[in-house]
């Protein structure tokens, strides 16, 4: 009678691995958009001027969200839309010169994808843009009473 036996290796049968690497590579493109918590209407409203009035009106500040590439590394950079020739965010509103003005918050940084984490894709990094607008004291206006507007556009740079 013969007694066989079998070991636990897969080389006692024969078999062999063999390795490869591969090599990976990705061109990202990094940009920045407007979030979607701030890509509804944004409205400044400067609310009743009384010609004439002795005391300067200011808008509600609003706060515009742009997410970004993480570590971009950029500070942001503001310009208005050419209006009448001005592009530093000066108009007229009803025969009332008014200003605005965009500064920068506090940037977010946003968090890598975790691995084993089934889905997660990461967060982008995220920045404040703080818009405050004003209208200068003592302003006659033009026309009748009555409400007006303007669409003014606000380009970020990163």
């Amino acid at each position: 009678m013969a007694l066989i036996v079998l070991m636990g290796s897969t080389a006692a049968l024969g078999q062999s691995t063999a390795t490869k690497n591969l090599t990976l590579s990705a061109t990202l493109s990094s940009q920045c958009r407007v979030a979607a918590a701030s890509s509804g209407a944004i409205n400044v409203a400067f609310g009743t001027y009384a010609a004439f009035s002795p005391s300067a009106v200011t808008a509600s500040a609003v706060t515009i969200n742009f997410e970004c590439t993480r570590n971009l590394g950029a500070t942001p950079s503001f310009g208005w839309d050419a209006l009448g020739g001005a592009t530093s965010g000066e108009g007229v509103l009803a025969g009332l010169r008014y200003a605005l003005t965009a500064t920068n918050g506090t940037r977010t940084n946003g968090a890598a994808p975790v691995l084993g984490t089934a889905g997660d894709i990461g967060t982008p990094d995220t920045y404040p843009v703080t818009v405050n607008a004003s209208m200068p004291a003592g302003q006659a206006g033009t026309g009748p009473s009555g409400a007006a507007s303007a669409t003014r556009t606000l380009t970020v740079t990163f």
